[in-house]
């Protein structure tokens, strides 16, 4: 699954962590400890946040855009969101609804 996510942070495991998700770029984006999950993508993002990100020009963003290819460009997100968000937002109802107990 492609998720969205909007960080440059990278962090080693806790201590009895356990590895759920992870890419090439980023090998660590979910892990749960016991019964606690932790994302570091975000399955919240919505179209309108996305936009609003995407069209960010913070310097540290364009410089990665042009360095890095795992780095999206705004216009790219974009023309994926339609695709893209549909399942990442189902990933997130069923992820909210386990949690919530539903």
């Amino acid at each position: 699954m492609t998720v969205f996510h909007w960080h440059f942070e990278a962090f080693e495991l806790p201590p009895g962590a356990v590895a759920l998700a992870g890419s090439d770029a980023c090998p660590h984006q979910a892990f749960a400890v016991g019964r606690h999950l932790a994302m570091q993508f975000h399955v919240e993002v919505d179209a309108e946040k996305l936009a609003a990100w995407s069209a960010s020009r913070d310097p540290a963003f364009v410089e990665l855009q042009a360095t890095c290819a795992t780095v999206q460009s705004g216009a790219a997100m974009r023309a994926e969101a339609q695709t893209r968000l549909a399942s990442q937002q189902a990933l997130a109802r069923r992820l909210y609804a386990r949690w919530l107990g539903a």
